[in-house]
């Protein structure tokens, strides 16, 4: 999604379930914080009930890139009576925001707190010219949910070279 134009015209090209969703988070009393700590958001992270395990490599990979002292690395969260019910991972650098680690409660997903932290990235970045990537995903449901951003697939080519030696 190019971020190069203002919030209310970005708003149009969503669904009605996300700004169904959006209205209903917004009635919430909630407190968007932009400084969530690694320590926190990794405890919410593997304490969170997911819908797939993760592997040792996986988490040592989170764990690494969350302790990584990068200006690129940034943690959103989304309080109700301080409380952490929704957050995210994202990096950014000269053109593009990756939204990488979402995590919520059910209770968060059931508020629609999930759309309102990407509503408020998107604020954030209008008329900046930078592409939120959503790197897309294999879970049909996940990648609907994307979709309903008024996003547009973008399709990656992939190009492997194998070098192999012969032995006569």
């Amino acid at each position: 999604m190019k971020l190069d134009k203002p919030y209310e015209e970005i708003y149009k090209g969503f669904n009605k379930n996300r700004k169904r969703d959006l209205k209903k988070a917004e009635a919430e009393k909630y407190n968007l914080d932009k400084e969530i700590c690694a320590d926190e958001f990794l405890d919410f992270y593997l304490n969170e009930p997911k819908n797939h395990q993760l592997r040792q490599d996986q988490i040592t990979t989170i764990k690494a890139l969350l302790k990584a002292t990068n200006k690129a690395v940034h943690i959103w969260g989304i309080r109700i009576d301080e409380k952490l019910m929704a957050s995210l991972v994202w990096l950014k650098d000269a053109n593009r925001i990756t939204y990488l680690l979402p995590i919520a409660t059910t209770q968060a997903k059931e508020k629609g707190l999930p759309t309102l932290l990407i509503s408020n990235l998107i604020k954030e970045y209008q008329n900046s010219g930078l592409m939120l990537d959503f790197e897309g995903s294999m879970i049909e449901g996940v990648a609907e949910f994307y979709k309903s951003f008024g996003v547009e697939e973008e399709i990656y080519f992939s190009f492997q070279k194998y070098f192999f030696c012969l032995k006569k």
